[in-house]
């Protein structure tokens, strides 16, 4: 993209103007999900939601061990453990057992604290309400079941250590016992005296090993007599319901008005959304702004589309009906353009476009009819030799035209035709008969005559010319002229092939007096006003 454009960020103005253009694709975006919002609801089948809460806790061997044994593998325990737990195999299997098959639960944590819910969605609210106590019911079950599981591993593992502290003090006292049994059969007293003093050393030797091990086994003991104990209150202890689920007297859908909130909230966005995409994925021309802001060219004026209005009766609305909007529009072009006109002496103009079939023989015709009806003597040329087209509007001949004139020396007199709803002010030139070369001819010293002779027998000349881009002819035309109006379909001339045409004039040093804008969308305002005020004049 060349420097000509300007970059710019985006503000309120211009959401509102793109909103505007694209208010289609807005208003299809929003429909789309205004009807999801409203359709869902309504064709979804009503579903019941039941709760239960179940309080979990530490488990007994857990508590148990944890009063000397520090280890974390003990004390860690999260929800998201507990949550992995209540969805797992070992409770969906439990309650497929209870209700003869799975449903639709969820489990989560209630907050920080250590209560579960276990949410059932059901098509039927007994069903729902059943569902969730089954799945709070299986989970407390497993929990219990692991609890007792937990201790009597526990209890067994404390046997097994009792069992191996009763060896190791049994080994530890060996050589006191095999003493002890040798002063029971001492042959004499001063045997025995020296047996007892044998044992009194041993004992006193392993005597702060032996406290040790009776330490442990008590404290191994009482383990023991805890985990016992406790393997009566698992049951209460793991986990219990604090509440149950009971069947919901309404269902859980979303409400319609709840939903038509949020479709209105979406849909207003996917409806900014969808004008932005369809505003950044149009590379045409839409309006004047655009103009403006891309290339920084003066928009001479809007024409407003105009579907009651025929292609012959469009062509002569200045002329015919310049009352109309479409003829007050051509109206305003002509006021800019002379006020362009202030500070240079313009005798003539040039007319073109990027493309064929983008306005630009229309708007030669209308600006030459509104120049005139301010009393200019105006000369309207047909230069675009390839495909003229002012001699079927006016329904005069093609030939004698101008291309006689220049070849053959056919007299301007013989060709011109003059308009009489005019005043008389206007005078058109028909192409003639087809050149050989239209791009030779219009670069000839003679044509160049032709101009400055159609300048002086008018107070300005418009010549009707081919466009840019796919012929030559206007680009040579163009430097002849004092200065060239460019013509824009709305919503069809891309801007790439405006901005190629912008260049192309500037590098022959055409002077381009700006833009106009054919077929641009009209306020209904705007046509209210002019119907209004059309009443007023008949009447």
């Amino acid at each position: 993209m060349s420097d000509t454009r300007i970059e710019g960020v985006l503000d309120l103005s211009d959401y509102v103007q793109i909103l505007r253009r694209r208010w289609k694709w807005a208003l299809a975006a929003l429909l789309v999900v205004m009807g999801a919002a409203i359709g869902l609801p309504l064709l979804q089948a009503d579903s019941f939601t039941a709760e239960t809460r179940v309080l979990v806790a530490q488990s007994e061997a857990e508590t148990v061990v944890s009063r000397e044994v520090q280890n974390s593998s003990f004390l860690t325990r999260t929800l998201a453990n507990e949550i992995s737990l209540a969805e797992g195999d070992q409770v969906r299997a439990r309650v497929e057992a209870a209700i003869g098959g799975d449903a639709d639960v969820s489990v989560s944590a209630e907050g920080v604290s250590d209560v579960l819910r276990f949410r059932a969605v059901d098509p039927t609210s007994t069903g729902a309400a059943e569902a969730a106590n089954a799945y709070a019911a299986a989970y407390v079950a497993e929990k219990q079941a692991q609890a007792t599981a937990s201790l009597e591993e526990a209890t067994n593992l404390f046997n097994e250590e009792l069992e191996d502290l009763g060896l190791e003090r049994e080994e530890l006292r060996t050589e006191v016992v095999e003493l002890q049994n040798r002063l029971a059969t001492a042959s004499s007293d001063a045997r025995a005296d020296q047996l007892e003093r044998d044992i009194a050393l041993a004992e006193s030797r392993i005597a702060s090993r032996l406290s040790l091990i009776d330490t442990r086994i008590n404290a191994v003991a009482e383990k023991v007599i805890d985990l016992s104990l406790s393997g009566r209150l698992a049951p209460l202890a793991t986990a219990r319901i604090v509440e149950t689920a009971v069947p919901p007297t309404a269902p859980s859908n979303t409400p319609l008005s709840r939903s038509l909130a949020l479709g209105l909230v979406a849909g207003t966005i996917a409806a900014m959304a969808a004008a932005l995409l369809a505003n950044n994925l149009d590379s045409t021309i839409n309006s004047g702004d655009d103009i403006r802001q891309l290339f920084n060219l003066p928009v001479l004026g809007s024409i407003p589309v105009s579907d009651d209005v025929s292609r012959p009766a469009l062509d002569l609305q200045t002329l015919e009906h310049p009352e109309s909007p479409v003829g007050d529009a051509y109206h305003r072009v002509r006021t800019a353009l002379q006020f362009s006109f202030l500070s240079r002496d313009v005798k003539s103009v040039l007319v073109t476009s990027a493309n064929p079939a983008e306005g630009k023989t229309t708007t030669s015709i209308n600006l030459a009819g509104a120049l005139a009806a301010v009393g200019s003597r105006v000369i309207l040329a047909d230069v675009d030799f390839r495909r003229p087209r002012l001699h079927q509007v006016f329904s005069i001949d093609m030939v004698p035209g101008l291309s006689d004139h220049l070849l053959e020396g056919t007299p301007l007199h013989e060709l011109a035709f003059t308009v009489a709803s005019a005043n008389n002010s206007l005078v058109v030139l028909p192409s003639g008969s087809p050149p050989p070369s239209p791009g030779d001819l219009v670069s000839t010293p003679a044509f160049a005559d032709l101009v400055r002779l159609a300048e002086k027998e008018g107070d300005i000349a418009v010549l009707d010319a081919p466009p840019i881009l796919p012929v030559s002819d206007a680009v040579a035309l163009s430097r002849l002229v004092d200065a060239v109006v460019i013509t824009a379909l709305a919503g069809s001339t891309s801007r790439d092939d405006l901005e190629r045409t912008i260049q192309t004039l500037n590098q022959v040093g055409a002077e381009i007096a700006g833009v106009v804008l054919v077929g641009a969308s009209t306020s209904e305002q705007y046509y209210r006003y002019r119907s209004d005020y059309g009443r007023q004049q008949s009447a």
